[in-house]
């Protein structure tokens, strides 16, 4: 009897221990993020290399019209975009690059929704954030995007492809690329808050308590002509008075440290200055592009900040 009861005592032992074993394996799964997905330049379009995991939970603002968010990196990854180029790539050469995208099961995503005007923008960045651009490739169906693109240098380029695809939320993915040749000469970072730009000052004013990990500040840019008063011919750019992109110093670049931020409109500011509201998740060194429509040219007008 004795053997009996024992037997029965150390069956439920372990079917509780394997129970809780279950439920704790399945919370596990719904803590953990998925990683961001990092493709390769080659010429074999199912190449991949291992992905960058994101290397904080904490949220990413994009702060939106009216300094509202637009999308937290707490929201689940449901599409992956996938880059392919041609192998070998030059500097000063002009090539192609399309980008995939596809659900988790890996099959084409058919519909995206628009957004500031485009259906993906892609981001294009120097490894130490020196070079900047701003694409916009062309969808071709069934997930499928290109553009043309060259760079002006050797070294690593990292590519954040945003895109909406439709009824979800907006997604981020980080793609690498490797051109051949001598990366660009190490500049000095510089921390002025005033540059000339062309024909123009340009100039960011921040909050006198500084940036702060986790507040939303107002970050000031203002356009001034040489006589001192401010630029009056801005133009939309891309549906608003222009565009703001901010990336953290960090290596490995991850979704977290990418931030798009729109003015703020219900700030009162004249023609030539324009406020944007945003929200950094984390210290650190921060380069911020401003990009305006000035008679129909794109100045960028570009600042390292730090956030404490």
């Amino acid at each position: 009897m004795l053997k009996i009861l024992t037997s029965t005592w150390l069956a439920s032992v372990a079917t509780l221990a394997i129970g809780s074993l279950l439920i704790n394996t399945g919370c596990a799964r719904q803590i953990g993020s998925k990683p961001d997905t990092v493709i390769a330049a080659s010429s074999n379009p199912s190449q991949f290399v291992p992905a960058v995991p994101d290397r904080s939970m904490a949220q990413m603002e994009h702060g939106g019209h009216g300094g509202q968010a637009m999308q937290s990196m707490k929201s689940p990854v449901t599409a992956i975009a996938k880059l392919t180029t041609p192998s070998g790539i030059k500097p000063q050469t002009v090539v192609p690059l399309v980008i995939n995208v596809r659900d988790n099961q890996g099959k084409p995503l058919g519909q995206f929704t628009m957004f500031q005007e485009k259906l993906m923008h892609l981001i294009v960045v120097s490894d130490d954030l020196q070079y900047f651009d701003h694409l916009h490739p062309v969808y071709k169906q069934n997930g499928r995007f290109e553009v043309t693109k060259s760079f002006p240098n050797g070294g690593r380029y990292i590519l954040l492809s945003d895109f909406k695809p439709t009824g979800q939320e907006e997604q981020v993915s980080v793609l690498n690329l490797k051109v051949d040749g001598t990366p660009a000469p190490a500049i000095p970072i510089d921390m002025a808050t005033s540059k000339p730009i062309g024909d123009i000052k340009a100039s960011l004013e921040l909050p006198k308590s500084g940036l702060k990990a986790g507040a939303e500040a107002m970050l000031v840019f203002k356009l001034q002509q040489s006589n001192g008063a401010l630029v009056n011919d801005l133009r939309p750019y891309l549906g608003e008075k222009g565009h703001l992109v901010m990336i953290e110093q960090s290596s490995p670049l991850a979704r977290i440290d990418y931030i798009h931020a729109h003015p703020h409109t219900t700030a009162n500011m004249s023609d030539g200055e324009i406020h944007f509201m945003a929200k950094f998740p984390k210290p650190g060194k921060y380069k911020m592009w401003g990009q305006f429509n000035r008679g129909g040219k794109i100045v960028v007008a570009d600042f390292w900040v730090n956030v404490f």
